[in-house]
């Protein structure tokens, strides 16, 4: 099973996420709320999941801190979603279009090429 954070920093796109994951079986969906990155931090760490969701506005904004972890958990899958445009950027230097909802999970479960 998958352990796949979602940070809520927008309450509704995060509940939607969290809607859609809980349904797949093969995932166990974690989701925090933080007040400063370093208890966020902890928390990652804690929790060692394999994809980390986050929308693009996300207040991290200590970028090295944030740096610093991936390259601490080189296995980690970053999903970053800018709801604007229906983009996902995904660390490992992808960028997708968002066409369904499914396309969050096939992103998640990491299959080599999206079905567009």
């Amino acid at each position: 099973m998958k352990r796949v954070l979602v940070i809520q920093s927008k309450h509704l796109l995060a509940a939607g996420i969290l809607s859609l994951l809980n349904r797949e079986m093969d995932l166990n969906v974690f989701d925090a709320m933080y007040s400063d990155e370093i208890t966020l931090l902890e928390y990652i760490k804690d929790i060692k999941p394999a994809v980390l969701i986050m929308d693009e506005s996300s207040q991290l904004t200590n970028h090295f801190s944030f740096l610093s972890l991936l390259n601490k958990c080189p296995d980690l899958r970053v999903i970053v979603i800018d709801e604007r445009n229906n983009r996902m950027h995904i660390y490992e230097a992808q960028e997708i279009e968002v066409g369904r909802a499914a396309d969050l999970v096939t992103a998640i479960l990491g299959e080599e090429r999206l079905p567009f």
